[in-house]
């Protein structure tokens, strides 16, 4: 996948990524790995975080490869093996598919997508004829980029309609998947959740040491879903939608960002200073800088967002 079709494809969150994407995280995404990797491609790497369950982590930016671009994941059971995200191209799908097929002895039964944003969903064709759970609202907004898109991309196959209120839980025989619905980097966000051992799939609503995409994010309530990884189990797992798998030592340095940034821009509020004159202004700590990259206008989309919150 060429830049160029990549940036046509794409709805916001793989735009901002695309800029990322010039500033080389190259070290993001190199950082040791503490699991076994099962295979590797040019974009990614698959490693095993426990028996039966995968992570994929996409090394995009590594080589400028936007075949996956968000990360994804397989969870297998006695009876169906499901996979997270339909990444950024058909490509990614059908590699995440046989990488599936190849370790399970099983072709992937189910789909479950984090939001709507292109990068999360425009490969879901790669996996062929699957049962895909996505909620009402990401569906919509999916499908209505889907026609948009350049190459018009097909509807999602047989879609089961995830609660926007209430947890739902997927049986693929003898293990359990809970897919929780959320809000803050969307206004319909979902984590595909698992336990002993605890491990979870945040979709965008968690970046591992990569500034967030706040172009349609509600800040306070993403600051939110901060304290509930706060809350999980000392030895859970993270699977962000971007950046390496993340235990709790990572997530008490997002939840240092996420305050950093509320306190930036309440205090420019504050002061009367707009939002884009706040954010050229503006600079990370010390203590942080080395772990994000950033460009101008992804810090401008912060101070936006929170800005929207601020003046209600």
């Amino acid at each position: 996948m060429t830049r160029r079709h990549f940036l046509q494809q794409s709805s916001s969150c793989g735009v901002y990524l695309a800029g990322l994407g010039s500033f080389g995280l190259g070290h993001l995404f190199a950082k040791e790995v503490k699991r076994r990797v099962v295979a590797t491609e040019k974009w990614g790497r698959l490693e095993e975080v426990t028996p039966g369950v995968w992570a994929m982590v996409s090394t995009a930016f590594d080589n400028k490869d936007f075949t996956t671009v968000c990360n994804s994941g397989i969870i297998a059971g006695k009876t169906g093996v499901l996979v997270v995200e339909g990444t950024m191209s058909p490509k990614g799908a059908q590699w995440i598919a046989a990488q599936a097929e190849k370790l399970t002895g099983k072709k992937p039964t189910d789909l479950v997508v984090s939001h709507f944003h292109g990068d999360h969903v425009n490969g879901h064709p790669g996996y062929g004829n699957i049962r895909t759970w996505v909620t009402k609202s990401t569906q919509t907004a999916a499908e209505k980029n889907f026609a948009k898109a350049k190459t018009v991309i097909q509807p999602f196959n047989e879609v089961q309609s995830l609660s926007a209120t209430e947890p739902t839980k997927i049986d693929l025989g003898g293990r359990t998947v809970t897919v929780v619905p959320r809000k803050g980097h969307t206004a319909s966000d979902v984590t595909i959740e698992i336990s002993d051992p605890q491990v979870v799939w945040t979709g965008d609503l968690y970046f591992n040491r990569v500034f967030p995409n706040y172009g349609d994010a509600t800040p306070n309530l993403l600051n939110d879903f901060g304290k509930v990884l706060d809350d999980l189990d000392d030895k859970a797992l993270i699977v962000p939608g971007h950046g390496t798998v993340a235990d709790q030592a990572d997530v008490k340095v997002y939840r240092e960002f996420l305050a950093e940034i509320e306190a930036a821009c309440r205090k420019s509020h504050e002061a009367g200073t707009e939002a884009k004159a706040a954010a050229k202004e503006y600079q990370l700590p010390k203590s942080l800088d080395e772990w994000l990259v950033w460009s101008p206008s992804n810090i401008e989309r912060a101070f936006t967002a929170w800005y929207r919150v601020l003046k209600k």
